[in-house]
């Protein structure tokens, strides 16, 4: 049976399958596949076929439409893959395992087993120094210079072929479903044949002992049969666990000892004590890989956490992904909720096309939640069309506000944009967005049995109160005035704008708010001037303070295509410009 092995870019995407001699295995996304590999878009549904033959593996493509497959780096559809090849299609490699196992250290008592303590390798003494150290300050450059784990596993063999002086032959191996594998192999002189690692050496050092591990065979003896297959070309061989992966990785080494004395006695009056200065280049050699392959772990962690947690809060975590930060806490903050407007409308009358609706929106959260992100914020939700955003948390700054307005207009200005996009259904979306400043709990919220990380308090209740007034007042962004307070003398004209709207009370609160537009900087994208400004707000507050008639005459003076005075005129009409006796000021609001 040949084994095949997969392997994306992230951190556990990993799957293996066997394929035995006349089988045929469809390999694809579709869940009918006899071999499904779910974390990568760029492969079919039903991507390509497998079939076994002898010790190589033949693959087809499906049909002409799929991706491209990628095979001794050209294009290729049909084509036949040996032992410890690999083809590529989209981010996985396809490799076919060499796992030639079937050598094992021999069990005849001239066989000994050599294990090396960190305080015994420290006293060992380089005799060639300076070449192993040249080698050794190239080794990080190189591994992270590599593209994927195949060229790291082929640059660090080459540097081991270089650099030890007895070994003849290297492989990385591991072990796999508590099987051992074979995902690399070279020689130093490629004409003496395949490499045969030995399935017990591996299991011990890797499995068991987690530390290096040396077999020493009979010298001279001229064995046959398959457990000597290497008794010819080597009578040692020694395997080294390399750190750094969620996978067990060893470094596995074979070659002849310096002379054939033989090995009875102290293991350091032999040619054993020869090789310790091999033995301890390849553990230093396994040090600096399992760091660096660490690390590169280390980004493919942030690479798939940034789908879960902004880059404050990574920051926050720093390294060691120190998760305390993220306990619940009191602060302030400013909550901002984004709102697709008529979608539940718009799903109705597209309930046969979901995957059209799912597009859209789909297509607004992202604008929504790249600017949140852009502009130092966290997403703390989901609510079907809605998001919610929020800054001030995990680490406190006083520009939580600006931040905050600059998201709110580059969302403003990116679906302005949209008008201009060749899907009417998508020029024609609209957001609503509601912000509001104030104390909350911050943090990892849920129960015991699923957290997220999300904002919660009466700061969140009301934004999202607020993001339903742009409705109702006519306009895409709606503040509240402690909001207004903190941010007024910092925004810049260049930057954005502020007008009062109205005094509301926001369907299901109670208490009174002075609301605001955040307007763009006068400009293409605002064609509202300054003086306009400034004359709509002298008709709102001759408005809240019961003059009518003259709020009317100046409400009644603003451009017909801003549509925020209607809804104020049509309150005032409706009175025949006379504020009733009882008039306080305040709107209150019927419905969201």
């Amino acid at each position: 049976m040949l084994e095949l092995l997969a392997t994306g870019e992230q951190e556990g995407e990993r799957s293996r399958i066997g394929v035995r001699e006349g089988d045929e295995v469809v390999v694809g996304r579709d869940s009918g596949c006899q071999w499904v590999i779910v974390w990568d878009p760029h492969l079919s549904r039903r991507h390509f076929t497998l079939k076994a033959r002898k010790e190589t593996l033949i693959v087809e493509v499906v049909s002409e439409r799929v991706n491209p497959i990628f095979y001794r780096g050209q294009e290729a559809r049909s084509f036949e893959v040996k032992p410890g090849e690999a083809f590529v299609v989209g981010t996985t490699t396809f490799r076919l395992l060499a796992n030639r196992t079937d050598f094992a250290s021999p069990s005849q008592p001239d066989v000994q087993e050599f294990t090396f303590t960190r305080e015994q390798l420290d006293l060992v003494s380089f005799s060639d120094a300076e070449k192993r150290i040249e080698i050794l300050t190239h080794l990080p450059d190189l591994i992270i210079n590599s593209r994927n784990d195949d060229e790291v596993f082929a640059r660090v063999t080459a540097i081991l072929l270089t650099g030890m002086i007895q070994v003849e032959a290297v492989a990385i191996v591991g072990i796999v479903d508590g099987k051992v594998a074979v995902f690399y192999t070279s020689r130093k002189y490629e004409a003496a044949g395949e490499v045969y690692p030995s399935k017990k050496l591996v299991q011990e050092a890797v499995s068991h002992q987690d530390q290096t591990v040396l077999h020493v065979w009979g010298i001279g003896d001229q064995q046959t049969g398959p457990q000597y297959t290497m008794a010819s070309e080597a009578d040692w061989a020694l395997c080294t666990p390399l750190s750094g992966s969620q996978q067990k990785f060893g470094i596995y080494c074979s070659g002849k000892m310096p002379d054939h004395r033989s090995f009875e006695g102290s293991p350091m009056m032999t040619p054993v004590n020869r090789m310790n200065a091999d033995i301890k280049f390849v553990e230093l050699v396994s040090e600096i890989v399992g760091s660096i392959l660490r690390l590169r772990n280390l980004e493919r962690q942030q690479a798939g956490l940034r789908q879960f947690f902004s880059p404050p809060i990574l920051q926050a975590l720093g390294d060691q992904f120190d998760t305390k930060i993220l306990e619940p806490r009191e602060c302030d903050v400013v909550a901002m909720f984004c709102d697709l407007r008529d979608f539940s409308k718009r799903a109705e009358q597209k309930s046969g096309d979901l995957f059209g609706i799912l597009h859209q929106v789909s297509l607004a959260l992202e604008i929504v939640t790249r600017e949140i992100l852009r502009h130092g914020g966290v997403i703390g939700d989901f609510h079907g069309d809605a998001a919610l955003g929020f800054w001030g948390w995990p680490l406190t700054n006083k520009d939580v506000g600006l931040q905050a307005c600059r998201a709110a207009l580059a969302i403003r200005q990116s679906f302005e944009a949209l008008r201009n996009y060749p899907d009417p259904q998508i020029a024609s979306t609209k957001m609503g967005i509601g912000l509001a400043y104030g104390r909350a709990v911050a943090g990892k919220i849920g129960t015991s049995d699923q957290v997220k990380v999300t904002v919660f308090g009466p700061v969140v209740n009301l934004a999202s109160r607020l993001e339903s007034c742009t409705r109702t007042l006519r306009v895409p962004v709606v503040l509240e005035e402690s909001l207004v307070r903190l941010v007024r003398d910092r925004l810049s004209s260049e930057e954005g704008r502020l007008r009062k709207l109205a005094r509301i009370i926001p369907y299901g609160l109670q208490t009174p708010h002075d609301v605001y537009e955040l307007l763009p900087a006068h400009g293409p994208n605002c064609t509202l001037t300054d003086e306009q400004v400034a004359t709509y707000e002298t008709g709102i507050n001759q408005f809240i303070d019961g003059k009518w008639d003259e709020a009317y005459r100046h409400l009644h003076s603003m451009p017909s295509t801003d549509q925020a005075m209607d809804f104020i005129i049509a309150r005032i009409a409706e009175h025949n410009r006379v504020a009733p006796s009882n008039w306080d000021g305040i709107v209150r609001l019927a419905s969201k």
